[in-house]
């Protein structure tokens, strides 16, 4: 049985480089005379003055100055500079807790075998076709609450017919009544069967209990379930 190594870095305070910058909106600023894109890539956590966090949506290049798209309105009028965070990850938090989800198709194919490290199971929404973005998804109720702001998917597509990948998910929190987007909520995924990959959002302090990943796109492949090998998250 394939079993996947876990995702894990040693917990500590990110160090911060500061960088002189100006103010182009609430959730924006520009560095002046460089191309700064490769330092500002989606998912870099930056810190204003007061200790604000919030994460890189986009960054663009015009030729002369770098433009930085934030997930949160940090930036200020007369702002000088901004502080770019290491990306430090902590562990695999999806642990001690349940599995949850929107439907699955048998029991064979429940929320639990999304996160059981496994390559030969995997997770099969109820949901098929056009009826997925929106309405299925996969999460986990946590023993105390988090502060998700990293999750890792590898989608399947091996069952010929059946099982399928999707193209994009919404990172959610259940804040007691509703389910509310994240910060940095809209993540494009490759779609690539068995492909492991990686999104950071913000340091945010929004915490819950529960989180998801709900399908904002319908499945790839016509008449198909999403179908999901591995779920992990952490702080």
């Amino acid at each position: 049985m394939a079993r996947r190594n876990s995702i894990s870095s040693t917990a500590q305070q990110p160090l911060v480089t500061w960088e002189a910058v100006s103010y182009a909106s609430p959730n924006s600023f520009t560095v002046a005379g460089r191309n700064a894109t490769s330092d500002y890539a989606i998912g870099t956590v930056v810190k204003d003055f007061s200790g604000r966090f919030a994460s890189v949506v986009y960054a663009s290049y015009n030729g002369t100055d770098t433009t930085v798209l934030l997930s949160d309105d940090v930036c200020f009028s007369g702002m000088t500079r901004i502080g770019r965070a290491t990306k430090i990850i902590g562990p695999n938090a999806c642990v001690g807790g349940t599995p949850i989800a929107g439907g699955y198709h048998s029991a064979q194919y429940a929320q639990g075998y999304a996160f059981d490290g496994r390559f030969d199971t995997w997770f099969l929404s109820t949901q098929v076709d056009i009826g997925v973005a929106g309405e299925a998804w996969i999460g986990y109720t946590f023993a105390a609450a988090k502060k998700i702001r990293w999750f890792a998917i590898v989608q399947a597509n091996y069952a010929a017919g059946i099982t399928s990948s999707i193209a994009a998910v919404n990172l959610q929190y259940y804040n007691g009544s509703t389910w509310v987007n994240a910060p940095t909520y809209n993540y494009a995924l490759n779609a690539i069967a068995g492909v492991p990959e990686m999104r950071v959002q913000a340091a945010h302090s929004y915490s819950s209990t529960q989180w998801r990943l709900l399908a904002a796109a319908n499945v790839v492949t016509t008449g198909c379930k999403w179908g999901v090998i591995d779920v992990r998250m952490g702080e």
